[in-house]
């Protein structure tokens, strides 16, 4: 629910489409993943949400894939409603696919 508050008092407030990438484990599968696509889409907001994901995963292991560019990420993306995931994908591909807001 705070993202809402941030876009709806924020500077993408005006903006068509917002961009979330989320990077994490299964905490951010269930903020991102579960209900954040239908709460924004009610609220008049459309999202392109991303989720670099690995189970269990923790910050010292995030920082070792990204400095050595692992491909060790399922990347999960939500576009219009509808979900794609791919498997052996690397930080620096997540961050590149979009022009992320968040």
């Amino acid at each position: 629910m705070c993202i809402l508050l941030l876009l709806a008092g924020g500077a993408y407030a005006q903006q068509k489409t917002v961009r979330i990438l989320a990077i994490g484990n299964s905490f951010s599968q269930d903020a991102v993943e579960q209900y954040l696509y239908e709460l924004a889409e009610a609220a008049g907001y459309e999202l392109i949400i991303g989720n670099m994901y690995i189970g269990g995963c923790d910050l010292d292991k995030h920082w070792a894939n990204f400095q050595s560019d692992a491909a060790a990420y399922e990347y999960r993306k939500i576009v219009k409603g509808e979900k794609v995931g791919k498997i052996g994908y690397k930080l620096s591909q997540g961050l590149a696919d979009e022009n992320w807001d968040y």
